[in-house]
């Protein structure tokens, strides 16, 4: 099987490519139980004898309509034969009794229903099974039998070989047609599990909308309390930015801080006449001692840079000292 073939294929075939499917691997399944493990299937059910025309009970009771029964076939009316084959899985020997039952048993080609079962093994990879064979016109005679009588076949067995658990038939009668498969009440089940589950899903998404609901409620309640704690969020983080701006001007336009750097920066002895501070400059007028250089006095100080005399004549000194005339770029720090 190919791709393109699953492509082409329609949904009618899919499903039933699906449901073989599943089969296959339920068997596989079921095959990996030991078959010492495996529950032996009791009857329970009353047994009805198929006479080759009609449906019979023991003591020729009235049989019930809708009654669940077990048909017992006579021996000399199906052939049974015994073969070595590997070891395969239940559905598997189906298969191969359903395709070689002509080659195995004296049946004309479509004129059998086939049905096979382990007997038991053979010897290392090798299992014996049991081959049986029913004529069509047989099969079709206890369908309608079966059908007159108006009950539903648990099982077909062929009595009278002296075992214990005869070989049945029934699976293979369902898989051809002739009898219908048996209601089951797994369906029902799993349209309950869904429901179920659909119920759950339902009920966790209700939930889950009442919690948000309760949720938003709650956020209602608190968004008035919620609001003031913004305003007041929102004037504290304002007062940090107004004290972060005083802070950034108080550094860049400290006016105390450059007169005691200045104060500091002049030779001993200085008279300070004239301060003028326009925020980056400043300039410095009056007298120094002799012998004393206030613009390197300036430079020094790495408070101010860009230090320049404003008068380039040479004055005379007076007896305050000599005189200065600087202007200076403030360094902010």
């Amino acid at each position: 099987m190919t791709a393109k073939t699953i492509l082409n294929a329609d949904m009618r075939t899919l499903a039933n490519w699906a449901k073989v499917g599943v089969a296959w691997w339920l068997d596989e399944l079921k095959e990996m139980v030991p078959r010492r493990l495996r529950p032996v299937r009791r009857d329970g059910f009353p047994h009805l004898y198929f006479n080759g025309s009609g449906l019979a009970a023991p003591g020729d009771a009235p049989i019930r309509t809708g009654l669940s029964a077990i048909i017992d076939l006579a021996a000399d009316r199906c052939l049974v034969r015994e073969i070595e084959c590997p070891v395969l899985s239940d559905r598997d020997i189906q298969r191969m009794a359903t395709f070689e039952v002509e080659a195995l048993l004296p049946f004309a080609p479509g004129d059998v229903v086939a049905t096979a079962r382990v007997k038991g093994p053979s010897g290392p990879g090798k299992i014996i099974v049991e081959v049986a064979g029913m004529p069509a016109s047989l099969a079709q005679a206890l369908g309608q039998a079966v059908k007159e009588a108006g009950v539903v076949p648990m099982r077909v067995r062929a009595q009278g070989r002296g075992e214990d658990h005869p070989i049945d038939f029934g699976p293979a009668l369902r898989d051809s047609g002739i009898l219908e498969k048996p209601r089951s009440a797994t369906p029902a089940l799993w349209v309950l599990v869904a429901i179920l589950a659909a119920t759950n899903v339902a009920v966790s998404a209700w939930r889950d909308i009442a919690a948000t609901d309760r949720l938003d409620a709650l956020v209602q309640e608190q968004q008035p309390a919620v609001n003031i704690a913004r305003v007041i969020k929102g004037r504290m983080a304002q007062n940090q930015g107004l004290v972060a701006q005083s802070m950034s001007l108080r550094r860049q336009h400290d006016a105390l801080g450059i007169l005691a750097a200045t104060s500091t920066a002049l030779p001993d002895g200085s008279w300070l006449q004239r301060y003028v501070w326009d925020g980056p400059t400043v300039r410095l007028t009056g007298y120094k001692p002799a012998r004393t250089d206030a613009a390197t006095a300036l430079r020094r100080s790495q408070n101010f840079v860009d230090v320049r005399s404003m008068n380039d004549e040479v004055q005379a000194a007076v007896p305050a000292g000599e005189p200065f005339d600087i202007a200076a770029r403030v360094r902010i720090r």
